[in-house]
């Protein structure tokens, strides 16, 4: 907090905790209204030499076994336990909060594995020694950290029913959009203009003038700069690497030969990256997600002359955490980042900076209870943009109007843009209609109405899919219809 320029800056960093109540649905655990703080500290205090975890985090264990073991009582007949199921956070802090090597230069840093570096940096596939309760113990009992890689029993496992080597998470967003997709599009741009396939100049000329639609023009993608390709590694924000990554194959993928060996590396990367961002999977999907982890580190091993870094073996575990957590980037703090901005703003608004972590505490714990005060549970599905009165029966032919629902055939709201269940419309948004052995079907919404129930509904025009280009990654679709076929409604 304050300003990081000035003679007190790092003096008022202050660390965070935060839960959420993955019973909600994901539209909602989406919502930073349902991302509650638990816990602030300075982070300066943490450390073995200061405060010690046990001691720093002494309040917030007691409080999570008390409402685990004594619940909270809403009346004499209802009383809601809580359990703690995962401790979320990038590796870094999880290491450090869970009483691992805070070091990831260390020779046994994975808190799910137990191999030595040297043998991750060659590994493209999960390393058979992972860590349970029975080498756990004993590894502290060893109490050699070069040798282990803990530093101290962890917390947590005071809490009933957990146990860190039961933890097993990793943060998708510091891995890959922040992590290895950085210097995967390093060594493939390299290699695609060291064969002269384009130069840098056409590469930042296409970023610059190439459409990224409707949902993807915030997250722009900046020019690559000769620097990040020296130092091979590009550095973007993760939503601007996950754009540029989705849509490299557009920009750029005509200039590349069909048969190109460094081309591998991306197109596992991406598909890669649409296993993890998948909020709805199978439990087969594991396996193929551990095939794809592999292929990629050793596509990146062989173009990139180089080890395996650290965020390349943590990538090794992610098919077992699908089958054991679900999608993956459901459990990403990507959400928890967001919050910062919101308790940033609280705490720069208070000009005293004495115990700071108190006042925004304080602050923090006034929001919550006017929103009990006011009973804002949670909020709508549906949020909307400006609109106006549609007639459905002056707008579209006779037939259409009749297949129409009752509550849109006289007068509906036409909205500019609305977000349902936490995801964005507008008109010009391509929806999936249908995935089937014959391929997808796609449609490109042209209007948005709203009905007395408050349930979108989505005027589309069919795109058919001629197929799946491989070389791109992309559907090719044709629009070969000027009449609106098709009305989505109740889209989750």
């Amino acid at each position: 907090m304050g300003n990081p320029l000035g003679s007190h800056s790092g003096i008022h960093k202050i660390g965070c905790i935060y839960y959420t109540i993955p019973a909600f649905s994901p539209e909602y655990l989406s919502s930073l209204d349902n991302v509650f703080v638990a816990f602030l500290f300075h982070s300066s205090d943490r450390s073995r030499h200061k405060i010690s975890n046990k001691k720093m985090f002494r309040a917030l264990i007691k409080e999570l076994i008390e409402i685990q073991e004594y619940g909270i009582q809403l009346s004499n007949n209802i009383t809601i336990y809580f359990a703690l199921g995962l401790v979320l956070g990038d590796n870094l802090g999880l290491n450090s909060i869970l009483g691992f090597v805070e070091s990831f230069s260390a020779n046994h840093y994975c808190r799910i594995c137990r191999s030595p570096k040297s043998d991750l940096k060659n590994f493209i596939c999960e390393s058979k020694l992972l860590r349970n309760k029975i080498n756990y113990e004993s590894d502290l009992i060893q109490a050699n950290v070069s040798v282990t890689g803990l530093n101290e029993r962890c917390i947590f496992n005071d809490v009933p029913n957990f146990h860190v080597t039961e933890n097993i998470v990793c943060d998708f967003m510091h891995d890959v959009p922040e992590g290895v997709a950085r210097y995967d599009m390093a060594v493939i741009i390299n290699n695609l203009i060291k064969n002269n396939f384009f130069s840098i100049d056409d590469l930042n000329s296409r970023i610059e003038l190439f459409d990224y639609g409707v949902l993807e023009s915030k997250n722009r993608p900046p020019c690559i700069t000769l620097g990040n390709l020296k130092n091979g590694m590009i550095i973007m924000s993760a939503a601007e690497m996950l754009c540029f990554v989705r849509y490299f194959g557009l920009i750029i993928g005509e200039l590349v030969p069909l048969k190109c060996d460094v081309w591998n590396l991306y197109l596992t990367l991406r598909k890669m990256i649409d296993l993890c961002c998948a909020r709805n999977v199978q439990k087969e999907c594991a396996v193929q997600l551990d095939n794809l982890v592999a292929e990629h580190n050793r596509l990146y091993l062989l173009h990139s002359q180089s080890k395996l870094k650290p965020k390349f073996h943590v990538l090794t575990h992610y098919g077992r955490l699908l089958l054991k957590n679900g999608p993956i980037i459901l459990t990403s703090s990507i959400r928890f980042e967001a919050k910062h901005k919101i308790l940033k703003s609280i705490s720069n608004s208070v000009p005293c900076r004495i115990n700071l972590g108190h006042t925004s505490a304080y602050k923090i714990q006034l929001q919550m209870a006017s929103r009990l005060l006011k009973q804002e549970g949670l909020r709508a599905d549906l949020e909307i943009g400006p609109g106006q009165n549609f007639l459905s029966a002056v707008q579209f032919t006779h037939l259409f109007h009749q297949a129409m629902p009752d509550e849109l055939k006289n007068i509906s709201l036409l909205v500019s843009w609305c977000k349902y269940k936490g995801i964005f419309y507008k008109p010009g948004v391509v929806l999936t209609l249908e995935v089937n052995l014959d391929g997808c079907l796609f449609g490109k919404v042209e209007k948005i109405l709203i009905g007395k129930s408050m349930i979108p509904y989505f005027i589309v025009k069919p795109l058919y899919s001629v197929g799946f280009n491989d070389h791109f990654y992309a559907h090719e679709v044709e629009d070969n219809t000027n009449t609106y076929d098709l009305i989505v409604d109740q889209l989750c």
